[in-house]
């Protein structure tokens, strides 16, 4: 095995470099698997925790001993989300990590790489947000930035459950395709009278929410203050943050349950713009481009 590589961050200035060690890895301990990284995905999450100064990294090689589910060569979707944030080094954005055996799933042959690299973030978030919000069927969910992968994701599953969705976007073009994918209603905010990216614009997403219903926020373009108005809060709006650091469910029941949606073809992908590790500045450029369109891959 040769010498390995991630990337770190400088611990004083929101630098990303790369570092490389001519140690190889070692063994694993007992009950975990060493997972060399084929592919890792950019999100705006990590971006985002680049500039607030934390220190972030982004098929098994060996295994420990006791471990039974997972061999040798096998392909894995190692749960670095929660990782990450439990063990100092457990993130993608390097060579290989090691985990638990209970925190990788098996990725099905059929699965392409580009598809298990996004497996986890968003097709989880929107997943999970569905289910929280209970929505009945036939009943309307309004979402923000529906053009992104998550807003995307919504709008497959949500068709597939029998409910109805009003997108808002802020250009004509994803208008034709967010229909294309089942989308009911879309809505260009720039054009059509409402903007909300998040901040002070909660307040508009709360008002056209009907008394007694659910407001969920994943992120924030505009600010990190979110803004309701009393009236809304009176009518007995709820509203909470939603995030995966914060999900308590059993993982590896929605993985299947997500898996299923991915075999089915019900939910899929945007497709992906891959660059080679040590093109991580290139990478990060690309991934913060406007409108750039699918997910940025470090392969």
């Amino acid at each position: 095995m040769t010498g390995t590589r991630a990337l770190c961050v400088h611990p004083e200035h929101p630098i990303v470099d790369l570092h490389k060690s001519p140690k190889p890895q070692g063994n694993p301990e007992a009950g975990a698997v060493l997972v060399r990284i084929t592919a890792r995905p950019i999100h705006a999450l990590d971006l985002s925790v680049i500039r607030k100064k934390f220190i972030i990294p982004g098929s098994p090689t060996n295994v420990g001993e006791g471990v039974s589910s997972v061999k040798r060569g096998d392909r894995v979707i190692p749960l670095l989300f929660w990782s990450y944030f439990i063990r100092k080094g457990a993130g993608s954005w390097q060579d290989y990590v090691e985990v638990r055996e209970e925190e990788v799933i098996l990725v099905p042959e059929e699965m392409h790489d580009d598809t298990a690299a996004q497996f986890v973030s968003n097709p989880w978030t929107a997943y999970c947000i569905l289910q929280d919000l209970g929505v009945a069927s036939e009943d309307y969910i309004l979402q923000n930035c529906a053009g992104s992968v998550v807003g995307r994701l919504i709008i497959q599953i949500a068709k597939h459950w029998g409910l109805k969705t009003i997108s808002l976007v802020r250009r004509d073009e994803l208008k034709e395709e967010l229909s294309a994918i089942g989308a009911d209603v879309v809505i260009n905010t720039t054009k059509e009278g409402i903007d909300m990216l998040g901040g002070y614009s909660t307040k508009l997403a709360a008002a056209n929410v009907r008394s007694g219903g659910k407001l969920v926020t994943i992120g924030t373009l505009e600010s990190t203050d979110l803004v309701i108005s009393f009236n809304d809060m009176w009518r007995n709006i709820h509203h909470n943050i939603w995030g995966l650091i914060n999900f308590q469910g059993d993982k590896h029941k929605v993985a299947e349950e997500v898996m299923q949606l991915f075999k089915q073809g019900i939910i899929e992908t945007p497709g992906c713009r891959r660059f080679e590790f040590e093109e991580y500045h290139k990478a990060i450029e690309e991934s913060e481009r406007v409108a750039s369109g699918g997910k940025v891959l470090l392969v």
